[in-house]
């Protein structure tokens, strides 16, 4: 997929969020205004995620998409929710941009604004031998509470 195809196909999706990591940063966004700089996307919420990725820049974006359809390829999932790193000392006049406790800066969607994790979604599939292996993840959306 060469990087005009995924802005096309960016047009099509329907997912809420969009997490990119460019060449030089990353950042929730709402479109990808650089995709020459584009590393890795991931389109998502609590209805899929479609995910493009390539190991370096210039050459074709690989992807996959997981929703409801094709979940069910894998024999299980489950859920938890992992801390956004906030540097809480640090307030901006955009309630929406954060700094890392690192130091980098990076933006929330209004409506996660005062989000602290990210709910992330496992996938996993059983070996010959009866062992569960994780096989894929996704982002599925912000939350504030801890899943146990």
């Amino acid at each position: 997929m060469t990087e005009n195809e995924l802005i096309m196909r960016l047009n099509d999706i329907s997912y809420k969020y969009m997490l990119a990591i460019f060449s030089d940063h990353a950042d929730f966004v709402s479109e990808v205004s650089e995709p020459e700089k584009l590393l890795e996307l991931r389109a998502f919420d609590k209805n899929g995620e479609f995910r493009a990725y390539r190991d370096l820049l210039g050459k074709p974006f690989k992807f996959r998409e997981i929703n409801a359809e094709n979940e069910k390829k894998f024999d299980g999932s489950f859920e938890e929710s992992q801390y956004l790193d906030i540097d809480t000392t640090m307030k901006f006049e955009n309630e929406t941009k954060k700094q890392a406790t690192g130091g980098g800066q990076y933006h929330l969607p209004d409506d996660a604004k005062n989000m602290t994790m990210l709910k992330v979604r496992y996938y996993y599939t059983f070996s010959h031998e009866g062992i569960a292996q994780k096989c894929d993840w996704r982002l599925v959306g912000f939350t504030d509470e801890e899943l146990v």
